[in-house]
């Protein structure tokens, strides 16, 4: 009755049952469908509005960048307390003891920028990076220079090998993650800077790690089309990443649409380079942009794991992360962006 009321309102109207409690949590749902709901008196014990909520504790990390920070490709870092010319940043945590697990070609654990907090974890020990894109992107997540979680954990899932990609593989993958944080409980988000067309196979794999308390980013994808059309990034309830330049102004690249979340840097990005274990290069896409959200998103639940507000994964987890990065970001800031226009930022949070 529910589902029949609000259909076709629209993308951002999301329905989402709770399958261990008798609840569901509607957005951006109507003054008709509610009046409607209203009526439902014999289904219906309660209709809450939703508030705000404060993190009553304060948590902040400061950074300071190299000279020239922005010629250097880290001036995504830069922007992340919103002011893109002082060589320094500010973030809510740093991401410890954070498992955050990576989707993409494998990384190189040995590189240097991830100190050691590396771990190969599907399909098998041996499977490292052989294309390059999983070492930038868990560089961003988590890099001691590059990423923003400087202490998270990186755990690879090896999905894609010599240019390759399949949902079989993905599909795998995300079970695997599923089963693993269910058996070990531990606070975990999961990156996937890649897509397909739009695949109900592979959105419902999402879905399913988010109903085990396990936030979800995508990126938006590199066509500057809707990213409806695209798999993950069309699932409801993940977050959707495009891209912003320096200059503030969408990506030329950047896939953009009611199902694109939010924005994040993602062009010329300093990036960890696979082929050496001391080398850097820059790199562009919603890709990049995409795992700056998931660095987020992990020093938050470190956050509010410290604070006593989480403990373990559930679906209060996914509800947290989505509504404070969404909460925090900056809104109007950026040009060239028709329809959502928020930028992620990750201001100190105080009592």
């Amino acid at each position: 009755m529910v589902r029949r009321i609000i259909k076709g309102a629209g993308r951002r109207q999301r329905v989402k049952f709770n399958r261990e409690k008798n609840f569901v949590i509607l957005r951006n749902i109507s003054k008709s469908n509610l009046e409607d709901l209203l009526q439902l008196t014999n289904v219906i014990a309660e209709i809450e509005q939703d508030v705000k909520l404060e993190l009553n504790t304060e948590y902040c990390r400061e950074y300071t960048l190299p000279n020239n920070a922005n010629r250097r490709g880290l001036w995504g870092l830069n922007t992340l307390d919103g002011n893109l010319h002082n060589s320094k940043y500010r973030i809510w945590g740093d991401g410890e003891e954070i498992d955050v697990y990576v989707a993409d070609t494998g990384i190189n654990p040995n590189h240097k920028d991830f100190t050691g907090r590396v771990t190969i974890g599907w399909p098998t020990s041996t499977s490292v990076d052989d294309d390059g894109h999983g070492t930038q992107v868990a560089s961003i997540i988590g890099g001691i220079n590059c990423g923003v979680a400087k202490r998270a954990n990186i755990i690879s899932l090896k999905i894609c090998s010599n240019g390759q990609c399949t949902i079989s593989n993905i599909l795998n993958g995300c079970l695997w993650v599923k089963q693993t944080v269910q058996s070990n409980g531990r606070l975990s988000v999961i990156n996937i800077s890649l897509g397909a067309p739009f695949s109900s196979s592979l959105n419902d794999a999402v879905d399913d790690l988010l109903e085990a308390g396990i936030p979800a980013i995508s990126s938006a994808g590199n066509s500057n089309k809707d990213a409806c059309a695209r798999s993950p990034a069309s699932t409801p309830n993940a977050l959707t990443v495009g891209a912003f330049n320096d200059d503030f102004a969408k990506a030329s690249f950047s896939n953009y649409g009611p199902c694109v979340d939010l924005f994040a840097p993602g062009k010329s990005i300093k990036v960890a380079d696979f082929s050496g274990n001391n080398r850097y290069t820059t790199k562009s896409g919603t890709s990049m942009a995409a795992p700056f959200v998931t660095g987020a998103v992990a020093a938050l639940l470190q956050v509010l794991r410290d604070n006593g507000t989480i403990s373990s994964p559930s679906a209060q987890v996914v509800n947290y992360a989505n509504e404070y990065i969404i909460q925090y970001t900056l809104a109007g800031q950026l040009t060239g962006v028709n329809g959502t226009n928020l930028a992620l930022s990750t201001p100190c949070l105080d009592n």
